[in-house]
């Protein structure tokens, strides 16, 4: 299997409930993969399971930029430029070399256009609590994960998915808090849509292995 195994294998265990599912993963989640709102069913080969989703990411990583800036410097910017800050100062581990980024916006008290400095450690700083939130809402979910299918993620390690992902040190972040694999996709930014895609390719083959599965379950003896 690909990067997108985890939403193709969601996809063919339920056939068409993991489809409408993909759907609602492609709507909300932005990390972990694409991070990590609803239960989705995933099964593997250790069998069925209730993997959490969260809706943290990017957007939330570019709004604790602009909350930092107008806090601290009275500096009023706009989303894309806090992106352009994340994308290019941005981390959440520390890096060999620390950068920075001059940054202009608008002056809260004088209306004037406004440059200020900031360092990519300041900015790590204001990326702390989402990225908190993303390691916690992981380790929550390794947590309450069945011995089999923790086995399957430290043999397959944890794949990192959507724009959030392109944050500099985040996977490196996330080996040192979970101490397992952490992978970053080969395209971050449309494996989901390229797995939903693939699921979709291949509908009536998920839907009749589905429908297989259960025919099997329910003739099977209990123990």
């Amino acid at each position: 299997m690909d990067r997108v195994e985890l939403l193709e294998a969601a996809a063919r265990a339920d056939g068409d409930a993991g489809q409408r599912r993909l759907g609602e993963m492609h709507g909300h989640v932005r990390l972990v993969p694409q991070a990590l709102v609803e239960p989705v069913q995933q099964r593997s080969a250790a069998g069925e399971h209730d993997a959490a989703i969260h809706d943290v990411g990017g957007d939330e990583m570019d709004e604790a930029i602009i909350n930092h800036i107008k806090r601290e410097y009275k500096l009023l910017i706009g989303q894309q430029t806090a992106e352009e800050i994340k994308l290019e100062v941005g981390s959440a581990f520390a890096m060999k070399e620390e950068v920075q980024a001059e940054v202009r916006g608008r002056d809260m008290l004088t209306g004037l256009p406004k440059t200020v400095i900031l360092s990519s450690e300041e900015v790590r700083h204001a990326l702390e609590e989402p990225v908190n939130q993303i390691i916690d809402a992981i380790k929550s979910t390794l947590d309450k994960t069945p011995p089999e299918l923790a086995a399957d993620i430290m043999d397959r390690g944890i794949v990192l998915a959507g724009g959030g992902a392109l944050l500099g040190g985040l996977d490196e972040r996330l080996r040192h808090e979970t101490h397992m694999p952490v992978h970053l996709a080969e395209s971050p930014l449309t494996c989901v849509a390229v797995g939903s895609g693939r699921s979709l390719e291949e509908f009536d083959a998920i839907h009749r292995s589905s429908r297989a599965r259960g025919r099997s379950r329910n003739g099977s003896r209990r123990y």
